[in-house]
């Protein structure tokens, strides 16, 4: 299983050039396209004040986000807190912007059925990583116990070990990371099993440019995804490696139509940032 981690880069190369040779985008060869643009969240680590909060989320309300998810930094040790920093990103954000929390497998089961209350009471759109993968009861009984949305699955590797998140975890939102879990093909095939059972695949795309224009080719040839994350963290990597980076307007970000992936690499960024 852990062997199909670096097939995966292999996998999205080989559909690149793929794609190129046909002269078709690779969401074409893969069976889309459902979609020409897609709804993007805007993907950040949790400050540590509910201020903070308020301010971020107004200002990717400005930049036209319709969805945010705050993850990580003081999450996941005090679910009162955690409410708390939750309450201010729900308030700020209004009826018409979802807010995601992702507690980056800090809770305990009794934690996250408190928090999974007091987060679909808020209107919170979904619970990410409470706990570690291999948690799998943890998650069966905090999903059977919630109509709280719960997302996982960024860390996990291959189709069987996303069949047991599906059919066991009985999770309501898979999350597979196409740089992790086999590539374009296999992550195919996870989405495709997700929406045999009627659940929901939104791939992790936290990193690069790269891994955006894959997410973006997945979404496009698949029936089952809501989302793309964008992650609005400061990473040279995100800002840089791409020619034409990535652009939200009004809410979306649209599908590469270009050959292969549809990107350009910036021979610059990847000079600057190699190691010899």
């Amino acid at each position: 299983m852990l062997g199909l981690r670096p097939l995966s880069g292999v996998d999205m190369a080989l559909w690149d050039i793929l794609g190129k040779a046909a002269g078709k985008p690779v969401h074409k060869l893969l069976g889309g396209s459902f979609c020409d643009e897609v709804r993007a969240y805007a993907s950040m680590l949790m400050p540590e004040t509910e201020q903070e909060v308020r301010e971020l989320v107004t200002r990717y309300a400005e930049q036209g986000f319709a969805a945010m998810k705050f993850g990580y930094g003081p999450l996941g040790k005090d679910v009162r807190r955690d409410v708390r920093l939750a309450s201010a990103a729900k308030e700020a954000a209004g009826r018409e912007i979802e807010v995601m929390i992702d507690i980056g497998h800090g809770y305990t089961l009794k934690m996250a059925l408190q928090a999974a209350k007091e987060f679909e009471r808020l209107g919170i759109y979904w619970m990410e990583e409470p706990f570690p993968p291999e948690a799998i009861h943890d998650y069966q009984r905090l999903c059977d116990s919630t109509a709280l949305r719960i997302a996982a699955g960024e860390q996990d590797v291959g189709r069987w070990t996303f069949r047991r998140l599906i059919w066991d975890a009985h999770l309501d939102v898979l999350q597979p990371d196409i740089s992790r879990v086999g590539g374009l093909t296999e992550a195919k095939r996870i989405a495709y099993m997700a929406h045999e059972m009627n659940r929901v695949c939104v791939p992790h795309a936290f990193r690069t440019g790269v891994l955006v224009a894959a997410c973006l080719h997945l979404i496009a040839a698949i029936p089952n995804s809501a989302f793309l994350e964008f992650s609005v963290t400061d990473s040279p990597l995100r800002r840089e490696l791409l020619v034409e980076p990535f652009q939200v307007v009004k809410g979306y970000v649209r599908v590469p139509s270009g050959p292969g992936l549809g990107i350009e690499i910036n021979q610059e960024t990847v000079k600057a940032y190699s190691v010899v």
